[in-house]
């Protein structure tokens, strides 16, 4: 909670997680300890709520700077939900909870309303198209985040850390830096450069405290 607490005071963090306050939003926020499978998943919703289960033991192997990361990682696909949810006008996401008529206008409100989202959910599907997304347009924005929580680190280690979750699915190569299903965003780096910020997260990661 220590990490939680201070990524309170980032105006970044603070942005996305008013969005979940008040009895007036769309979508409530729920976070929970657990096992997802990594550091940390989001959860579509259900009946409004978006849940967001940290994996402790993990995250209490790296250093709090990297736990951040994961947290406003975390935030932003929940801000992703929240906004389909608006297009949606409905507290779940899955489609068999919807009649045709509802399914037609949350196309049409996304295509409206969020064409951002629109483009990589429905024009050019893909698996972890959030993850597409965000690797493509969000950086910046957990960068921001990250400036924020820590203002003494090298711009290479806000870089590297943003990256985290967003090369792609499986581990990175360590010759070429490629998992076996990158990211668009990723891929369109160069070998060096891939190379060259897994280097700078891996020496931050082994050579920081770890989150107590």
């Amino acid at each position: 909670m220590g990490v939680y607490n201070q990524l309170g005071g980032s105006p970044t963090f603070q942005d996305y997680l008013q969005n979940f306050d008040g009895e007036f939003s769309v979508a409530h926020l729920k976070l929970s300890a657990g096992q997802p499978g990594g550091h940390a998943i989001t959860y579509p919703p259900e009946n409004y709520v978006i849940n967001i289960t940290f994996d402790i033991n993990i995250l209490s192997q790296i250093p709090p700077l990297d736990v951040a990361g994961t947290m406003i990682h975390e935030m932003i696909h929940a801000e992703i939900f929240r906004k389909m949810m608006i297009a949606a006008q409905t507290g779940s996401l899955q489609p068999e909870d919807m009649t045709v008529a509802q399914q037609t206008a949350y196309v049409q409100n996304l295509q409206n309303n969020f064409p951002g989202i629109y483009d990589y959910y429905i024009s050019r599907y893909h698996p972890n198209w959030d993850h597409q997304m965000m690797a493509q347009h969000y950086r910046e924005i957990i960068k921001n985040a990250l400036r924020e929580f820590d203002p003494f680190q090298p711009e290479e280690v806000y870089e590297a850390i943003a990256w985290v979750g967003l090369m792609g699915e499986g581990d990175p190569s360590p010759t070429t830096g490629l998992p076996p299903y990158p990211t668009v965003a990723w891929s369109h780096d160069s070998q060096a450069q891939r190379l060259q910020i897994l280097n700078t997260y891996n020496n931050f990661k082994n050579s920081n405290p770890r989150c107590q």
